[in-house]
């Protein structure tokens, strides 16, 4: 009973520790900061040795001088989570010849009594452990103390030994931490394992688990066969299908047979010979056994139970030469001193503290013992230097100059102290040099104590756990999943969640998916999978960062359901719309929910064009509800439908539906395609698993509340955060673990700092052609020039803003009509059709200035097909990049008043350019050439009535009409309209753009562009003006164009590594040494080449060698 309590009181300290914030203190510097380091591996837990010959090979000439720091991979496992802080150095023992030093690997099991389970802990990530060597800068090993035996009247003779072999060949999800055996269903081959005991072993026990899915509801157990032993039936009773269809497996608990009549092998085989399994894999078998201490051969590891400090250990059989040492604590091993008992054995006193499960190792010093293996010279480090930062970005190897770029925008543009950290470096640092993703929570949850708001990770997910030796992918960054096997086993409780990242806690154990833990701090992901998306996707963030028009218009948003589930997902997205309407100035919400287009389940051509062409518009905000796979939402958005669109904006695009974002595995998902498309949505909220309409809709609910009411001073990542949070709350239809683990499956594919741009203001309408508006609205007629003039206000929505220098744009939308919903899902039938007010048919657009907080514009409306109220909606951008939205109902347009007073007969300008350079200029581009568009009218203005008379600007390719096109033309500032989209990949050979436009006169204009692809990389020489250079050195491009390309200047040194990426380089060009941190590059040599874009031609010069001598 006193056990009993002790355990429970033990449980709820843990768990209140672990929902804490971090206590935990962080040291200033670390040891890696200076002086010469190297790494070592192991791959498995026990005593190794360098000898002094390695020690010299790897640069280390004096071995009194050496010292080993660092620790196991398994004290990152999140069931442990013991490791320190840095790199602590561990106790080593010098020899004549050699260092002898105790190393941990990736698992630790401690053996347990009779009957129980085994403590087992595991990194899960990673099958190597890494130290690191050093002679100097402060570290010092202790030398290994010994403790002197001391006579006892207990004395142990046996111990015990726990061999358990885990098997990691086969994920049935084909991704994820948790691995297994290969699949042993049917006919294919017998799992087998050996194992050699000695002669007088005592008591043994077997014992495995597996996971599977049977084919019957029965139940069904594999087939066992064990030889060398004869062993006692399991009460065990297996596992039984079920029919529940997001079930990935079963999972068996642990099934013992103690075994009696043992031999000096036993032999056991698992297979599924009755064909009783559709899938079934091996998750373990362990052979657990007792035996006497005598020594047949070391070295050996082996485990006492029940000793206390003082109790002797008697060995039988010792070799003279043998060192024992207890290995209990791995970083603080003790060599224990040998004593001669008085019938042969050999005898040790044991350490403390009392009642500890023991562990000794047992090794003949001798090149026999294994030695790591050499991984190379460790370069200087120092993220414990760290002093403060807003914002971390975690790069992996192809995304990490992109992110130097974004975090010098973020300094730029928001001020931000924002650190840019190599995998590599956060992996040698916070967790000794093992991959696991415990190790960049640790460092969020140093820099949080040190002002951290934003983690962004730049690369794509890590999907399987890394073999013994085997470095994470460039392309990859590190990845949680979820290491619990209840979770693991279904398909909508599986996650794979960058939220692990965000909770900093001391400890979280292998769940995350506590409801009482709150999220303070914002995660983003860039799925990025090679340099083009990190440079796409950094791209795309700095030009959202100078430019807040990128985001769109803050009030407009395409919300759009599918069908089925009884219209569930049409009512939350009505419900969405509403809030939009109701929270936002001059809401324009555009309705592409599928029931809206048709009454059969076939593609729609009508509901495809209708998302084309409005995500070619200007949309702030697109939200998706409804069944959706990887790479289909609904049945007409397809990854190949995506890659047509032209996004007019770069919105924030968000996904409520199952798998829509998976970015662990080799499956292209729509979010990560999205993601990593430089004129693509600015942030994907979606999904890697699936995931629980109810839930969905919730968090998508909170979403849309947390971003109608969002403030100037935040950021996206904020945005979501609150959803996150305010979404952790119980309801009538979920329980609140529920939906914390459906919100687990949710990623946000963006950066988390980049700012909201939620209004400050509000832009108001004032006067119509000289009258003041009011309740009732103002009659204008077509074709007839009005002047509209308005204000935008400071956040008390009264009082002007005299400080709001910028523009505004003004669109004016056809009356409102109804449309009925006609649903194609037999389940939406039994409920009911909706009524649903259509408001997005665009007439007219147009930009003037704002100043002092004022603006005036002269409108000619356009010819219109319906006559009613004119919905105007008000957008504004000032020059430092504040927003202001608003919105009116003051107007009519009638049909025209007698004659045009215009007198315009003077057709629209229009101008084509491609790759930026002036027509005719481009007559050679490569397969995916940028084309702008600018269309001018001095006159009556360009028309873009989107649903009315005249239409809007058309635009083919080869005379294929690309969809959308003339939809993404939008007002600048100085009256011109203006859209950017890339062709292609367009075929080798000659091709035509052509567009046409008209004025609200009913002038036309058409102009065409013939270009020719050419996809072969012209060839470049880059030479220098001296091969040894004091001052400085001048680099010289010779190009086969006139047109100098877009250039990037790489200087490399001698080990490969970029130390300086010199962006946008007019040549001849001389550089000074100076590297992106300030400093001046040292003496050596090093390689010079350059990246070039010529017309969308990409390609690289031959290196060139140079070496740096400073006078």
């Amino acid at each position: 009973m006193k056990a009993s309590c002790i355990r429970h009181i033990f449980l709820i300290i843990s768990l209140s520790v672990s929902a804490a914030l971090s206590a935990a203190t962080f040291a200033t510097s670390s040891v890696l900061a200076t002086g010469r380091w190297a790494k070592v591996r192991v791959d498995s837990t026990g005593i190794y040795r360098i000898s002094h010959h390695d020690l010299a090979a790897w640069g280390f000439a004096d071995p009194a001088s050496v010292s080993i720091a660092g620790y196991g991979s398994v004290e990152r496992a999140n069931t442990l989570d013991s490791a320190p802080d840095d790199l602590p150095a561990i106790p080593v023992w010098h020899t004549g010849d050699a260092i002898y030093f105790y190393a941990e690997g990736p698992d630790r099991i401690l053996s347990a009594a009779r009957g129980d389970t085994p403590v087992e802990h595991q990194n899960l990530y990673s099958r190597s452990s890494y130290y690191f060597i050093t002679d100097g800068n402060g570290v010092r090993s202790p030398e290994i103390s010994t403790l002197p035996y001391t006579e006892s009247d207990v004395i142990t003779d046996t111990h015990i030994v726990t061999d358990r072999r885990r098997y990691h060949s086969h994920n049935p999800y084909g991704t994820g931490a948790l691995t297994y055996s290969h699949d042993l269903r049917g006919n294919s081959p017998v799992l087998t394992e050996e194992w050699k005991l000695p002669e007088d072993a005592g008591y043994a026990e077997f014992s495995y688990s597996y996971i599977g899915f049977p084919s019957t509801t029965s139940y069904v157990k594999p087939e066992i066969s064990i030889e060398g032993a004869t062993s006692t039936s399991t009460s065990a009773r297996g596992v039984r299908g079920t029919s529940a269809s997001n079930v990935i497996y079963v999972a068996s608990d642990v099934h013992r047979y103690p075994l009696r009549d043992i031999s000096v092998g036993i032999k056991v085989s698992v297979s599924d010979a009755s064909d009783n399994f559709d899938m079934l894999c091996v998750s373990d078998m362990t052979l657990r056994y007792e035996a006497p201490d005598n020594i047949s051969s070391l070295p050996v590891l082996w485990d006492f139970r029940s000793l206390w400090p003082g109790d002797a250990v008697a060995f039988g059989n010792l070799p003279a030469d043998a060192t024992v040492w207890d290995v209990t604590e791995p970083r603080r091993p003790i060599a224990l001193a040998l004593h001669a008992g008085d019938d042969g054995t050999t005898l040790v006193t044991t350490p403390g503290p009392e009642g500890t499960v023991r562990r000794m190792a047992l090794f003949s010093a001798g090149p026999d013992v294994p030695s790591p293996v050499y991984e190379g010279p460790v370069a200087p480090q120092n993220l414990h230097a760290i002093a403060q930062a807003d914002m971390l970005i975690l790069a992996s190897d192809v995304a990490y100059q992109s992110a130097l770029r974004l975090a010098a925008a973020h300094r730029e543009y928001q001020g931000l102290e924002v650190a840019v950290v190599r995998q590599a470096e956060l992996f040698n640092e916070s967790s000794s040099g093992a991959y696991h993703p415990n190790a960049l929570r640790h460092l969020v949850m140093m820099l949080r104590q040190r002002g951290l708001r934003h983690l962004l990770i730049m690369g794509y997910g890590q999907g399987l756990p890394l073999k013994a030796g085997e470095s994470i992918p460039a392309a990859n960054a590190v990845t949680f999943h979820t290491e619990y096997v209840d979770e693991d086993r279904y398909d909508s409780k599986n996650h794979c969640s960058d939220i692990y990242f965000t909770l900093t806690a001391d400890r979280v154990g292998n769940r995350i998916t506590d409801p009482t833990v709150s999220i303070d701090l914002n995660v983003g992901r860039a799925p990025v999978r090679n340099t083009a998306e990190a440079e796409a996707f950094t791209d795309k963030c700095v030009a959202y960062l100078t430019d807040p028009a990128c985001a769109g218009r803050t009030a407009e948003t395409l919300i759009f359901a599918g069908y089925g589930d009884a219209n569930q997902h049409l009512v939350s997205a009505l419900r969405q719309a509403n809030t939009f309407t109701a929270t936002m100035e001059g809401a324009t919400v555009h309705h592409g929910h599928q029931v809206l287009f048709k009454s059969e389940k076939t593609k729609s051509e009508a509901h495809r064009r209708y998302i084309v062409t409005t995500l070619a518009g200007q949309p702030r905000f697109v939200n998706y509800t409804g069944h959706s796979m990887s790479s289909l939402l609904g049945m007409e958005f397809t990854l190949p439908v995506e890659e047509t669109i032209s996004y007019g904006s770069s919105p924030i695009f968000y996904m409520a539906g199952c798998n829509t974002s998976k970015f662990d595995t080799g499956e292209l998902s729509l979010g990560v395609k999205m993601a990593g498309e430089r004129n693509g949505p600015i942030a994907v909220i979606g999904t890697s698993r699936e995931v629980y309409m109810a839930n969905n809709h919730l968090l998508n609910n909170r979403f849309v509340d947390a971003l109608c009411a969002a403030t100037p001073d935040m950021t996206l990542g904020d945005i979501f955060t609150r959803a996150l949070n305010d979404s952790h709350a119980f309801t009538a239809t979920t329980s609140a673990r529920d939906q914390v683990i459906n919100n687990c499956s949710y990623s946000f594919f963006g950066d988390p700092a980049l700012p909201s741009y939620a209004p400050s203001g509000t832009v108001t309408l004032n006067n119509v052609g000289g009258t003041a508006t009011g309740a009732d609205p103002i009659d204008i007629h077509s074709l007839r020039p009005v002047t509209l003039s308005g204000t935008v206000t400071t956040a008390d929505r009264q009082t002007a803003d005299t400080s709001f220098e910028g523009y505004v744009n003004l669109t004016i939308f056809g009356p409102a009509r109804n449309k009925v919903t006609s649903s194609p899902d037999e389940s939406d039938r039994k409920d009911r059709n909706y009524l649903i007010s259509i408001g997005d048919d665009e007439i007219y657009s147009a930009t003037a200035p704002v100043k002092g907080g004022r603006w005036s514009l002269q409108v000619i409306p356009p010819l219109t097909d319906s006559i009613g109220v004119n919905r105007i909606s008000l957008y504004a951008v000032s020059t430092d990049r504040r927003t202001a939205c608003g919105g009116s109902s003051a107007v009519r347009i009638t049909d025209m008043d007698g004659e045009p007073e215009y007198g315009d007969t003077e057709p629209p300008v229009i101008t084509l350019r491609l790759d930026g350079m002036e027509p005719g200029e481009a007559d050679m581009t490569g397969a995916s050439p940028e084309l702008e568009i600018t269309v001018t009218d001095s006159g009556t203005g360009v028309l873009l009535n989107r649903s009315g008379i005249g239409g809007v600007p058309h635009v083919t390719l080869d005379g294929t009409t690309i969809p959308g096109a003339g939809y993404s033309l939008r007002p600048s500032a100085d009256g011109s309209y203006v859209s950017a989209r890339t062709l292609g990949p367009l075929t080798d050979g000659a091709h035509t753009v052509t567009v046409t436009a008209s004025d609200i006169a009913g002038n036309t204009a058409t102009a065409a562009v013939r270009f020719i692809v050419d996809t072969a990389a012209p060839e470049a020489t880059l030479t220098a003006d001296t091969a040894i250079a004091r001052d400085g050195i001048e680099f010289s491009l010779a190009f086969p164009s006139a047109i100098a390309p877009q250039s990037t200047l790489l200087i490399r040194d001698t080990a490969g590594n970029t130390v300086a990426t010199l962006r946008d380089v007019t040549f001849p060009y001389t550089w000074d040494f100076t590297l992106p941190d300030g400093s001046s590059a040292p003496d050596g040599t090093y390689a010079a080449s350059v990246l070039f874009n010529s017309a969308s031609r990409y390609g690289s010069t031959p290196e060139i060698r140079f070496t740096i001598v400073k006078k």
